[in-house]
């Protein structure tokens, strides 16, 4: 489904800034720091306690205006993942860019914004006033579970008002069995890859879907990772089979996010 960016859940990716600091397991191998320090421009990393933030140009900023008017004139609405490297609800966000892409998710009322953060107890702090009593028709709010012991995460996002709530249990380190899914309209699952990847077992995965799909909410199955079904190290996307569960490939979405603009 996605048409700039390899992430197969969404059609664009929006970093209005880069950087963030590690808060858990899921955070281990962080491609993004990774793939910020190799192409470091400054003289320090933007990743970590006190790390500068780095804020994306005004010619970037300006492509979410292009992209909605491209879906208003498609008539269809355009999913967004903002953000893929950084935290949009983090603590050392830099704040006047977090106050100026509320102000551009207001301006494209024709895109489908995907917030997905590792801290969803903070998203009532962050956001504006106005969002949380009258929550966006165009933003999803998503947070992060990789493991069992970042259920909470899960209880804290169904307390946001939205129209769609979404979990991403990607890395998928462990087993889940009470994965929380009230007030949840969409689960994406995936395993890890890159160099370092942990194992994903079939079990964990499985007991998930089979979770999901008994409440009929949307299940995605993203990708084994860089280890397929069996255990065996394989080369990321680029084996048959590499996002298939139990013979079937999981491309599930919530009605909210794929009805057309308008």
């Amino acid at each position: 489904m996605s048409e700039n960016t390899s992430i197969e859940w969404t059609h664009h990716t929006f970093n209005p800034w880069h950087g963030c600091t590690k808060v858990s397991a899921g955070c281990a191998h962080c491609y993004a720091k990774v793939r910020d320090d190799r192409y470091l421009l400054e003289p320090t990393s933007h990743w970590g306690p006190g790390a500068p933030r780095r804020v994306m140009s005004d010619a970037y900023w300006r492509k979410p205006y292009t992209w909605d008017r491209a879906a208003e004139r498609a008539g269809r609405s355009t999913l967004v993942f903002c953000a893929s490297r950084a935290d949009v609800f983090e603590e050392e966000a830099p704040q006047d860019a977090q106050e100026r892409l509320w102000g551009v998710i207001e301006a494209t009322p024709h895109l489908r914004w995907q917030l997905l953060t590792k801290r969803p107890e903070r998203i009532l702090e962050c956001i504006p006033e106005a969002w949380r009593s009258r929550e966006p028709c165009n933003v999803g709010y998503g947070t992060s579970v990789e493991d069992a012991n970042q259920t909470w995460r899960a209880r804290e996002l169904a307390k946001v008002p939205a129209v769609l709530r979404f979990l991403s249990v990607e890395p998928l380190l462990g087993p889940i069995p009470r994965l929380p899914l009230r007030g949840i309209g969409w689960v994406i699952v995936g395993g890890e890859s890159g160099h370092g990847a942990r194992v994903m077992s079939p079990a964990w995965a499985r007991q998930i879907r089979d979770r999901v799909t008994a409440r009929r909410i949307p299940f995605f199955f993203k990708q084994w990772g860089q280890y397929d079904d069996l255990g065996v190290r394989r080369r990321g996307k680029h084996y048959p089979g590499f996002d298939v569960l139990d013979g079937r490939r999981w491309v599930e979405y919530p009605a909210v996010q794929v009805r057309s603009a308008g």
